[in-house]
């Protein structure tokens, strides 16, 4: 959660003399998508694509509206749920 942000900020900045600034996004949902889906993705509002490391494109929302929008508008798109891996 938040603190451990924190805790992190605090490290950088006593341990490692680096200042250290938090953004806060407003994306509250995140769904997997397709390279071929993530242009149209893209261009839509409240929703942005982005890259993990292991090259995974993910669509993160403002909320459930956008996706369900999202959903009704490009009924073909990929949108997979993120389950964790708690293993």
């Amino acid at each position: 959660g938040p603190m451990q942000f924190e805790v992190v900020t605090h490290r950088m900045e006593s341990e490692f003399s680096t200042p250290v600034t938090l953004d806060h996004l407003d994306y509250t949902m995140a769904r997997r998508t397709s390279k071929d889906d993530a242009p149209i993705l893209d261009r839509r509002p409240g929703v942005e694509v982005l890259q993990r490391s292991d090259g995974a494109l993910l669509a993160v929302f403002k909320g459930a509206w956008h996706v369900q929008r999202t959903q009704q508008e490009h009924p073909g798109i990929t949108l997979e749920p993120l389950v964790a891996d708690l293993g």
